[in-house]
Parts: structure tokens; sequence; C-alpha cells
């Protein structure tokens, strides 16, 4: 189902602030996907907040989540021991490895006019993207 509303964290972010006007930190920023979309996530996030900053909303931070991955966030710890998600690092038969992620947060700490070489729009900007509606299932008592 496709809507006209205003949607994305730019918005649920300006609502926060408009709300409790107490400074922000941006946390456990991570998207479930390859490398170069978790870049383009982190990317599209710092965007955000750099943009929200410059209208007055005081964000303080931004952090990566899952710095060497996770195991079973995919289905809510539901599942032991789950399915593994690469973070930041990725641990790989027991070691520890850095991933194209790793070296664009390091790049981006050394100089944060890097992060202009990476692109923001993810599928989750792409006006192709759409909310399903669910079906009631109806059963027969039969």
């Amino acid at each position: 189902m496709k809507h006209n509303e205003d949607s994305g964290p730019s918005v649920l972010l300006s609502e926060c602030w408009d709300r409790y006007q107490i400074p922000m930190a941006i946390t456990e920023v991570h998207i479930h996907g390859s490398p170069l979309e978790q870049i383009t996530w982190f990317n599209y996030i710092r965007e955000t907040c750099l943009q929200l900053i410059q209208k007055g909303v005081n964000i303080k931070a931004i952090t990566a989540w899952a710095m060497f991955g996770t195991y079973g966030w995919s289905k809510l710890l539901t599942e032991n021991p789950g399915e593994y998600e690469r973070g930041v690092f990725e641990i790989i038969d027991g070691k520890l490895v850095s991933t194209p992620y790793t070296d664009y947060l390091k790049a981006l700490i050394k100089n944060p006019k890097i992060a202009s070489q990476f692109d923001c729009n993810g599928w989750w900007t792409s006006p192709t993207r759409y909310i399903k509606m669910r079906r009631k299932l109806h059963l027969s008592t039969r």
C-alpha cells in the first residue's frame, strides 16, 4: 500500500526533538545486508543527522551497532544460536575479519569528508518500496 506521508528517520528524529527538546545520541545504527548496504545505511543516517543539526536539533553522537556481529536478531532471539549477522567486523572460523564497513568507519573517523564519496540512497529511499498489507486468513469451522 502506498502512502503520501513523510516518513523515515528525519521525521522520527524531528518529532522526538520537538517533543522532548533534549540532546540525542543515535545509537545502534545497523542494517542487515551486504557491507555496501551497511555503509550506505550508516551514511544515510549520518547525513540525516547532519541536516537535522543544521536545523537546530541537538544530536551529540551516532554509533554503529554490532561491532562483532550478532546471532539470532533476525528472529528476535527465538532460535539458538540463530543466524549470524555480520557487524562492523565479521567473525569467520573464530577469527576477527575486517569488512569494507570496517574500512569505511575507520576512514570516516580520520576524514569525515570521505562520506560524500558514498551514496545515501539505498532501497529504503526508493519510491518503489511499499508496505505490504496482510490479508486476514479466514478459516472454515466445518
